[in-house]
């Protein structure tokens, strides 16, 4: 789901007529989108970040436990900030600084436990090829250690 947001982010930045700002959501909380109101057991591996994950971070949609709730907080100060300064930020890393696009390509920013920032977009389309061993996919029951 990424390759069409980050042409649509491209095209805009291309036109130059505001300034864009792309993120690559990657925090992965107690909950995912991934499989839906079915969940994920049934698949032989876990979910991991889905599509519309962030959207659990903005909405009341699912109850969250202390971390995913740290997140919200960061999900609301980023889009709250982006509302009213016109450029995302978050309060306890006052001292990143997020960039518009500047290429087709980036800056952009990772939301995760800590936002990061990165300079190619692109790469994120092969997180999965890029993980030869498959530890995104190995599918840890609560008995087992992922170890």
């Amino acid at each position: 789901m990424k390759s069409p947001v980050i042409s649509y982010a491209s095209g805009l930045q291309r036109k130059m007529l505001h300034p864009v700002f792309l993120y690559s959501f990657d925090y992965a909380g107690e909950h995912t989108r991934f499989g839906y109101e079915f969940g994920n057991s049934h698949y032989p591996f876990q979910g991991g970040v889905h599509h519309s994950n962030d959207n659990i971070y903005l909405f009341a949609t699912h109850k969250l436990n202390s971390n995913d709730t740290l997140m919200a907080k960061k999900m609301v100060d980023l889009w709250y900030s982006f509302a009213v300064e016109g450029v995302p930020s978050v309060r306890e890393q006052a001292g990143l600084t997020v960039k518009a696009m500047e290429t087709e390509s980036g800056p952009y920013f990772h939301i995760n436990d800590q936002l990061s920032l990165g300079s190619d977009i692109l790469t994120e389309l092969t997180a999965t090829v890029d993980d030869p061993e498959n530890y995104k996919l190995i599918k840890v029951s609560p008995q087992t250690s992922p170890n």
